[in-house]
């Protein structure tokens, strides 16, 4: 199955089943949407551990060049 379809069902769930606000589903989407941009991941065989290895390594790195911008 196609990772836009499951994230969409996914978003959908969070508001229909589980009653989540507005703001919660538009932040899943935000997050969600960045992931799979970074990936290049269209089926969810195409997901690997690497990949989500390296997503992370992105997030941690621009956590640090935000920390490094910054004076204290």
């Amino acid at each position: 199955m196609l990772l836009l379809q499951l994230k969409q069902d996914f978003l959908e769930s969070l508001e229909a089943e589980l009653g989540r606000s507005v703001k919660t589903i538009e932040n899943y989407n935000r997050y969600l949407s960045r992931f799979l941009a970074f990936t290049k991941a269209k089926n969810q065989n195409e997901l690997t551990e690497e990949k989500i290895i390296q997503f992370k390594l992105h997030l941690k790195e621009q956590a640090v060049s935000k920390v490094d911008g910054c004076f204290y």
